[in-house]
């Protein structure tokens, strides 16, 4: 039986009572602290083996009494694992930056928690071993002393980024992958001086500045490599644990860095006896000059003006109109004003007309479209004339045209405008989500937790009824809680949140199929990926989780003894790729054909189907924030095609 003392710092009584029965069930000893000030001082009293930390608490977070534990030599070395209800990546991100030893999801499964406590601690106990630890310095130092720095540095990483970080990007998408690399530089940086130097980019690149790293051993680079790398595998570790493919994750990186190691072993091998030329000098940057600046237009020197009787008939006009539309004044007159205006215009002069006859005056901004169909666009002054009994008569308009860098920074100012209001809704819309992240969770789960105690020590004191008003409660929150973890994933969606970067659409589909395979053979289905697939610019995660969705629905609702399902691409054009996903299932009336992609809508009843109905609202949401759009073809009986655009071009915001 385990003796391992264990610490509980967590502000609600009901999560920390939760943990401290199953601990205390399977033999651990635990203390709980509700106040996050006083936790420092049991911990350095106590001194456990390990301390559950609950993230969000009043005074100082968890983050806050993580960082101040490890600032301490009396606890640093204990077993800190941030103990939490949330579970996205950039909140395990900042446990890692506060020097967490590892992550528990907050969970209702008694089983997993106990699972991740016993893992934690016996890791703790025999020691991590990276595969790192296999590198063979003693192999590579006759080797360092024939290269330069600037050379090792160079093979070093080139073997790196073949093998550990195209793979980490793969599985884990280019943002995490660069995010936990510069986490790992900086760490080693503590130690080796010449990794304060360099960025993540560098590394990425093999750009290395010369002057960093002149005059630096090569073997205290070789150290500096190592340690650089177990810092990257022991924080790959612990992120992969709080991910839904985890364990397929840190699998497939773990055999990256052990491929690195026999890749090393080998090129050192090879270049024992070899000395590299030096590089060649970059050629000298050719000197760019600056352009001549342009001249003004000639239509931005004119000063059109025109009237118009009541109904809206050129009765004048003078030189620089009808230079400014490319007609001569005869052919001008008489034809009506409108029909040189592009639509919308002629709809803002009918609107600017009720403010001319109410006022006498009225500015408008009107879009002319010239003889040979080139835009002008122009500030327009309206003014009312009257005859002599003081009726309306004519409308004289005076035009000032705006210059076309006028023109491109007053929409640029608009653009910035939009950008601003379009950042300030996904910033409030964030705040909601981590609002609802940890505010709505928090009581539901402390409310699921109660129902687990009621029921299981009321046995044999409540009768059939009661039990089955509990699963009740249990089953009604289950759902409630599976909505809320989408309703913040949906949230937290936006283009600003994505990570772009090159995928292979056929290289993802791999992946992709993998996911489902359990899935596809349970059904007995046919998953069909057409070949040729392009490279698109998108967020990696984001568009597998897409596919994986659109692929399971595609099962979920197909009635057929033997599904099919076919992924490929329509087509190609010089804006967008075109994506489909088809399938033989039931498939969808056309009144619905929009409304499916509305967030918890579903078609069937809420017992007939799985999950929460917000599926396809997210796969929106996700083709919308890279500037697509996603559509469905459909007839009941007949299947289902859901069709998708990826744009070539990354969206503006």
């Amino acid at each position: 039986m385990p003796t391992e003392k264990i610490l509980i710092i967590d502000d609600s009584p009901i999560d920390a009572r939760f943990a401290s029965k199953i601990l205390s069930e399977a033999g651990y000893t635990s203390t709980i602290i509700h106040d996050s000030m006083e936790a420092l001082g049991v911990a350095r009293q106590l001194h456990p083996d390990l301390i559950l930390l609950d993230v969000t608490m009043p005074k100082m977070d968890g983050y806050q009494v993580c960082q101040q534990l490890k600032a301490d030599p009396d606890t640093r070395d204990i077993a800190t694992v941030l103990y939490t209800i949330r579970d996205q990546f950039i909140d395990c991100l900042r446990g890692i930056e506060a020097g967490a030893d590892d992550f528990i999801i907050k969970t209702l499964s008694s089983e997993d928690f106990l699972n991740n406590v016993r893992k934690i601690l016996g890791e703790r106990r025999i020691g991590l071993v990276s595969p790192t630890d296999s590198l063979d310095l003693s192999v590579m130092q006759p080797v360092a002393r024939t290269q330069t720095p600037l050379e090792l540095l160079k093979t070093l990483f080139g073997s790196f980024n073949k093998h550990v970080r195209d793979t980490m990007s793969v599985f884990m998408g280019a943002h995490v992958t660069t995010v936990l690399m510069d986490r790992a530089i900086e760490k080693a940086g503590a130690r080796y001086q010449f990794f304060r130097q360099l960025e993540q980019s560098q590394i990425t690149n093999l750009v290395f500045d010369p002057e960093a790293v002149q005059g630096i051993p090569t073997l205290e680079i070789l150290d500096g490599f190592q340690a650089f790398n177990s810092e990257l595998y022991q924080l790959v570790t612990k992120l992969t644990r709080t991910r839904l493919n985890g364990a397929k994750e840190a699998r497939a990186i773990t055999n990256a860095f052990s491929d690195m190691v026999e890749e090393l072993n080998q090129k050192y091998q090879e270049l024992r006896s070899q000395v590299r030329e030096p590089e060649p000098a970059p050629a000298p940057e050719t000197p760019i000059t600056a352009a001549e600046p342009a001249q003004a237009p000639v239509s931005a020197q004119l000063a059109p003006e025109c009237t118009f009787d009541p109904s809206g008939n050129l009765i004048y006009c003078n030189e620089d109109f009808a230079r400014m539309l490319g007609y001569s004044k005869t052919d001008i007159m008489a034809r009506p004003f409108t029909s040189f205006l592009v639509h919308e215009s002629r709809q803002h002069l009918t609107r600017a007309f009720d403010r001319l006859v109410e006022k006498g005056i009225a500015q408008i901004k009107l879009h002319f479209k010239s003889s040979d169909g080139a835009s002008v666009h122009t500030d327009a002054t309206l003014t009312a004339l009257y005859d002599s009994q003081g009726r309306f008569a004519m409308t004289r308009c005076a035009l000032q045209v705006v210059p076309a860098t006028l023109l491109v920074q007053e929409r640029e100012e608009e653009i910035e405008r939009l950008k601003r209001v379009i950042h300030n809704t996904n910033e409030e819309l964030s705040s909601m989500a981590s609002i609802i992240s940890h505010d709505l969770r928090q009581p539901l789960h402390a409310i699921l937790v109660l129902c687990q105690f009621l029921r299981e020590e009321s046995v044999g004191r409540l009768d059939e009824q009661a039990q089955g008003y509990i699963r009740s409660i249990e089953q009604a929150g289950g759902r409630m809680k599976e909505m809320i973890e989408d309703l913040v994933h949906y949230a937290r969606i936006n283009a600003q949140s994505n990570a772009y970067e090159d995928v292979s659409m056929a290289q993802l589909l791999g992946l992709v199929e993998d996911a489902v395979a359990n899935d596809i053979a349970a059904r007995g289905a046919t998953l069909k990926v057409a070949p040729n697939l392009p490279v698109v610019r998108a967020d990696r995660e984001r568009m597998m989780e897409l596919l994986v969705e659109l692929i399971t629905n595609a099962l979920k609702f197909n009635d057929k003894s033997n599904p099919i399902i076919e992924v490929g691409m329509v087509k190609e054009d010089e804006e967008a790729y075109t994506f489909y996903v088809k399938d033989n299932g039931v498939g969808i009336e056309e009144p619905y054909h929009e409304s499916v992609f509305r967030l918890f809508h579903r078609l069937g009843k809420t017992e007939e189907t799985a999950g929460t109905g917000a599926g396809l609202a997210i796969c929106r949401r996700i083709i919308e924030s890279h500037g697509g759009r996603i559509w469905i073809r459909s007839q009941p009986g007949a299947g289902t095609t859901v069709f998708f655009t990826l744009p070539k071009e990354l969206p503006t915001f």
